[in-house]
């Protein structure tokens, strides 16, 4: 592949996929530098092992990439969060480690839960148990509602 043709590749990757990525590395790290570097090291991950990509069929492949990276990621280091997303955040962080990410996977990345499940190591059972409770509990902190206690 040319040089030309793989910018023309990552411009249409980050075109297409960059918002929803940055929002899952940005929902699980509640930083903004950790959660960009986290993007741009899983676009580079999958783009350059990848072959021949289709940039509309990545949006999986790249959400997990993005996932493994945040896993990595040293959150503490950067900007803090920003504040129209504070709200948010702080609702996200309320949730298990593994909600959190079950949630952001579903939501951000595309991932079926048994899909999540599978990027996770859980079952499917573990993970739309996951899912629902996640949800119930975003729900409760949006509506002022007391959520039950968080257990991880």
């Amino acid at each position: 592949m040319s040089q030309a043709s793989s910018l023309a590749l990552r411009e249409r990757t980050w075109d297409l996929h960059g918002s929803a990525l940055y929002s899952l590395a940005l929902s699980l790290l509640g930083n903004q530098r950790p959660a960009a570097r986290a993007v741009t090291r899983g676009v580079v991950e999958v783009l350059d092992t990848t072959a021949h990509p289709e940039p509309e069929l990545l949006r999986r492949p790249l959400s997990g990439a993005v996932y493994r990276q945040c896993e990595q990621a040293d959150a503490t280091v950067g900007e803090t969060r920003p504040d129209h997303l504070s709200a948010l955040l702080t609702w996200l962080a309320d949730l298990t480690a593994h909600q959190r990410a079950v949630l952001v996977l579903c939501t951000y990345g595309g991932h079926s839960y048994r899909e999540a499940a599978e990027v996770l190591d859980l079952s499917p059972t573990e993970a739309a148990g996951l899912l629902t409770s996640g949800l119930r509990r975003l729900r409760e902190r949006a509506s002022g509602a007391t959520p039950a206690r968080r257990q991880d």
